[in-house]
């Protein structure tokens, strides 16, 4: 079975920078790199999911966004730790994933994307796990504590026992109901 997602690609919106600040040179930049990274991430390994694709895609257009609004390109905001930092402080634990997973990539491939600084993977990667917000911390909160949920399972749990202790008779009963009913109907 076949399936097809869209990627959307980084794009600067023309009114989110005023006209004077305004790099459409570094827009195109970056959504190159964009392109390239999401490629070489697609093509390592097994074929991925249309949703591990697009969920890659939009982490590296939200990064993507962050390094346009700082005036850097993609691959200098994924190698620099300070702003990776910060940026992946914005993402929420999925993304951050896909970041790491993505920085992976970069490193893999760093000599073919010619970059010239060094890709310090492993201290980037920390850096990720470290600024963003973990899955711990996105889990919902239970609507009531633990041991009163506790407690209600326990209680109905005892009230299946009674029912199953009498459900021979409350199977009678309903039987000879239903045999009166359809004798007085018909």
């Amino acid at each position: 079975m076949h399936s097809s997602c869209k990627l959307y690609f980084f794009d600067a919106q023309p009114f989110s920078v005023s006209p004077e600040f305004s790099r459409p040179e570094l827009v195109a930049i970056i959504r190159e790199q964009q392109k390239a990274l999401l490629w070489l991430h697609i093509d390592t390994g097994p074929q991925k999911a249309s949703k591990t694709t697009v969920a890659s895609n939009s982490t590296l257009t939200k990064l993507a966004q962050g390094a346009y609004q700082r005036g850097v390109t993609l691959f200098e905001l994924f190698c620099d730790p300070e702003i990776l930092c910060e940026e992946s402080a914005e993402l929420n634990s999925n993304y951050a994933q896909c970041a790491r997973a993505l920085l992976k990539t970069l490193w893999r491939n760093r000599d073919f994307l010619k970059i010239l600084v060094e890709v310090r993977q492993k201290k980037l990667s920390e850096v990720i796990r470290l600024s963003a917000p973990s899955k711990k911390t996105k889990n919902q909160t239970p609507i009531i504590p633990s041991r009163i949920y506790c407690t209600i399972l326990s209680r109905l749990l005892g009230s299946l026992d009674e029912i199953e202790r009498d459900l021979d008779t409350v199977l009678d009963a309903y039987r000879q109901e239903r045999r009166c009913y359809s004798a007085c109907a018909g």
